[in-house]
């Protein structure tokens, strides 16, 4: 009997290359989404520093230069926060198409793993078959030339 070989073998091959490369794309995708979640901590952080920098300020008396200075500061800093919240939003959309996309492709190779075991267990059956087939040939060859190898003997001997 031949050796098993999966008929959709190349199928299999060329959908797994893809899933790799989508879920490549998916990383890439989260590794930006990362980036930017990292950029606003930074501005919350910056922004937070200047406000408290600015009640200090306030508290201790200085002048309306280094007030507005802060407060510009304070704003500048909450614009790009609102930016990079819309940015985040993008990126968010994104990895999370990114991520049906994976799915599929992960599906697509699921199925056709699966199909590839259930088409291996159906070789082992027919393989399984054909041993026991040539098996019980063997033995009736076996039983007719010693059937065979007998005869000749007790027709010797007159029986």
């Amino acid at each position: 009997m031949k050796p098993f070989v999966f008929s959709l073998e190349r199928i299999q091959g060329y959908r797994k290359q893809v899933l790799d490369a989508e879920k490549n794309t998916l990383m890439v995708l989260r590794k930006t989404l990362s980036e930017i979640d990292e950029k606003i901590l930074i501005r919350e952080k910056f922004r937070q520093e200047k406000q408290d920098e600015m009640r200090i300020k306030q508290t201790r008396g200085t002048t309306i230069r280094e007030l507005d200075e802060c407060k510009y500061c304070i704003e500048n800093a909450q614009i790009q926060l609102e930016y990079l919240a819309e940015e985040r939003r993008k990126a968010a959309m994104e990895v999370e198409a990114q991520l049906q996309i994976v799915i599929k492709a992960s599906q697509d190779v699921s199925s056709l793993e699966k199909l590839e075991e259930k088409q291996l267990e159906e070789y082992q059956i027919l393989k399984s078959r054909d041993n026991e087939k040539a098996l019980q040939e063997h033995v009736i060859t076996q039983l007719v030339y010693s059937r065979d190898s007998r005869q000749p003997a007790l027709a010797n001997r007159g029986i």
